[in-house]
């Protein structure tokens, strides 16, 4: 069975509590295949993020949770992301990317829902 993680942009002026119920929905996501993200996800390991809420920092993205991306980190995410795409087109990727530019003109955080 095909898995897809989701990934959208926050609205910075209203930063919840937590991040506890999945709805890509709400945040306007764009899908991606998993075995896409497989392929780069070990490469944001030192990327700085948060689990389900601003207050558990840690790195990388929680594959199986909700992980909020910062504007901070928005330029590696782009960087690896990019640099997939010189070996793998992919319009998935393609929307990811413009999803990442999106936030980083709007200087917004992201939220990924993983499996």
């Amino acid at each position: 069975m095909p898995y897809t993680h989701e990934f959208g942009m926050l609205d910075s002026t209203n930063r919840q509590s937590s991040y506890d119920t999945y709805t890509p929905e709400h945040f306007d996501c764009v899908s991606v295949d998993g075995e896409w993200v497989d392929e780069f996800i070990e490469e944001l390991n030192e990327m700085r993020t948060y689990f389900h809420s601003y207050d558990r920092p840690g790195f990388g993205l929680d594959e199986c949770g909700i992980t909020l991306i910062p504007y901070e980190s928005l330029a590696l995410f782009y960087q690896v992301v990019k640099a997939m795409m010189y070996t793998h087109e992919s319009e998935q990727l393609n929307r990811l990317i413009s999803k990442i530019t999106q936030a980083q003109v709007d200087k917004k955080d992201m939220i990924h829902f993983g499996l």
